[in-house]
């Protein structure tokens, strides 16, 4: 019995102290940009960037990474117009110049 009572107040006690690691992070989110200036900025470097996208993956048809970026160009513009968060590493990957070796 005194074994049971000991796992009980144990298990209580680990369970307690990871709560908080359950739970998971409190407070607000960041927004991924702090001016709207900021954000028409990187919308409009975008939008200049998803035509001429658009045309290296139509012509470029065998090479899965122009379309690649191509979609990934276009599904920013829709992220950042609908406000989800964007982090400025997936921005400057979008506008980085592909290289085939």
């Amino acid at each position: 019995m005194k074994s049971i009572i000991s796992i009980s107040a144990a298990a209580a006690l680990l369970l307690a102290f990871a709560m908080p690691a359950i739970a998971g992070s409190a407070g607000l989110e960041r927004p991924a940009f702090h001016t709207p200036y900021q954000r028409e900025e990187v919308l409009t470097a975008l939008e200049d960037a998803s035509g001429p996208a658009r045309v290296a993956a139509q012509e470029n048809k065998d090479h899965p990474p122009f379309i690649n970026r191509s979609y990934e160009i276009d599904s920013l513009i829709r992220k950042i117009k609908v406000g989800e968060p964007v982090s400025q590493e997936e921005v400057n990957r979008a506008l980085t110049p592909i290289t085939i070796h």
